[in-house]
């Protein structure tokens, strides 16, 4: 099973983060590839795919494939960039056949919590109604995907009928049992409800506005009146990443005057991007926190008051 970016297989477009404590349990295989730092994630996919004789009605129909970041171009294709841009640690594709439907899989694996989230979220369509499988999951066509702690799991029927929706139901319970209950990154609660669009959080491990050089971005879109924004938030103790953003603004963008509106406690600027419309960012309590897109007719009172809440 193939992945791509630009089909639905595997776009508005954190106090705490979520990370597997410990890693995987699996002992390492011999093998002849070079050792491997020990501050990369071992991979261990593979051990989330229930075995024969485990489940009854969930059987292997074919060997399962592991495909390390070094093959990475082959399988995935134009994907792959996608992969490594969340630092990718690996994917084992298998195939079922669950209760008697024919059923593939995929687990991919990243680093963090955030960084499988971050992917995840780069593939989800705009406002796609969200299921309750792992951290967060939506069905498309005739594939489910879910992302919990590190993976990201890509599930796919050759149709949706009642018995092939039950299997993949069946499957991915299975497999998330075994992943354990997990949550979505936390820095999501810090953004305002009201007028937020519904799956529209996403995290950017690195390369947000693209070319602008911020890291660790976590995002969500809104409408108001008619108007669409996107906020956007980053930790930011030594205003690295707001400098990052001025010293871009004064030599790609249009400088402005910051609305007075909106009281940012520490430093802030506007611009205008070229592409983006209006960007307003400050700093609050030592965050990175902007809007995109900014209109002060519809937007004006609700950010001020994020920006109050974040104080």
């Amino acid at each position: 099973m193939r992945v791509s970016v630009n089909k639905p297989l595997v776009a508005c477009a954190i106090a705490a983060s979520i990370v597997l404590a410990g890693g995987c349990a699996k002992q390492e295989k011999e093998t002849d590839e070079k050792p491997r730092p020990e501050d990369e994630p071992a991979f261990c996919a593979d051990t989330l795919l229930p075995p024969i004789g485990v489940e009854s009605d969930i059987l292997p129909v074919v060997e399962t494939r592991i495909i390390l970041p070094g093959d990475a171009d082959d399988y995935l294709g134009g994907a792959a960039a996608l992969y490594a841009e969340y630092h990718f640690v690996g994917l084992v594709a298998a195939k079922y056949r669950v209760r008697e439907e024919p059923v593939s899989v995929e687990i991919a694996q990243f680093p963090t919590a955030e960084d499988a989230y971050g992917f995840y979220s780069r593939l989800r369509p705009l406002g796609v109604a969200l299921g309750m499988i792992g951290a967060e999951s939506y069905l498309l066509g005739n594939s489910l995907y879910f992302t919990s702690g590190q993976y990201v799991v890509t599930m796919s029927v050759e149709e949706i009928t009642a018995s092939s929706n039950q299997a993949l139901a069946l499957l991915a319970q299975e497999i998330n049992k075994r992943i354990g209950p997990m949550r979505a990154p936390m820095l999501f609660v810090m953004f305002p409800w009201k007028g937020k669009i519904s799956a529209s959080n996403q995290y950017f491990a690195g390369d947000f506005l693209e070319g602008v050089g911020l890291e660790k971005v976590y995002t969500s879109c809104y409408e108001l009146e008619g108007d669409t924004a996107t906020f956007f938030l980053t930790m930011d103790r030594g205003g690295e990443q707001f400098l990052t953003l001025k010293e871009w603004a004064e030599d790609e963008a249009e400088l402005v005057a910051a609305p007075e509106g909106l009281a940012f406690p520490e430093h802030s600027l506007a611009f205008v991007h070229q592409q983006r419309g209006l960007v307003v960012a400050g700093l609050v309590n030592h965050k990175l926190v902007g809007i995109i897109n900014y209109r002060a007719a519809s937007y004006e009172s609700l950010v001020a008051g994020w920006i109050k809440g974040l104080r």
